[in-house]
């Protein structure tokens, strides 16, 4: 294995005496990454969340709103996943086949096709014959109260996403 991805949350890897501290020792060459919600370290670690939570923590979600009827991305999401994102990852891949093959090559980035993983979901429900979700008609676009929005009483939002039972009933 030359790379291992994980998204355990922080310390199940080292309890499962698979960290990279450990493997390292067998394989000095690999590639760890982990992926959580908010990172190893810091106060918020150990958290569950879901994306409704990541992206409120982030604060994305404040800049979300309706104007006149319609609703607009509140963010360039195109232009950076779709466009720069996809740049870095290609051209770190053109990179390393310059190493192993001393040519280099052209790279073609559309910024449109960078977009279909953010569609997965939607593709996923029309493919099995299911409405494509809209905002309010899915479970993770608000419509079940475990993955919603709620005002509170100071007028600010709480993003709540306990989807499993065990957080549900917690």
């Amino acid at each position: 294995v030359d790379i291992l991805v994980e998204q355990f949350r922080p310390g199940v890897m080292t309890r499962l005496q698979l960290d990279f501290d450990s493997l390292k020792t067998i394989h000095p060459k690999l590639i760890y990454c982990s992926i959580s919600g908010y990172g190893q370290h810091g106060i918020r670690n150990q958290v569950v969340g879901h994306d409704l939570n990541y992206q409120a923590w982030a604060g994305l979600l404040a800049l979300a709103c309706e104007h006149e009827g319609r609703r607009i991305v509140p963010a360039l999401i195109a232009d950076i996943a779709g466009g720069a994102h996809a740049a870095v990852i290609n051209i770190l891949l053109a990179l390393r086949r310059r190493e192993q093959t001393g040519q280099g090559c052209y790279l073609d980035v559309a910024m449109t096709d960078g977009l279909f993983p953010f569609m997965l979901s939607a593709l996923a429900n029309w493919t099995a014959g299911n409405p494509i979700p809209g905002a309010g008609n899915d479970l993770l676009t608000g419509a079940s109260p475990r993955y919603q929005l709620y005002r509170t009483m100071d007028g600010q939002h709480l993003a709540a996403a306990p989807l499993g039972e065990h957080s549900w009933q917690r």
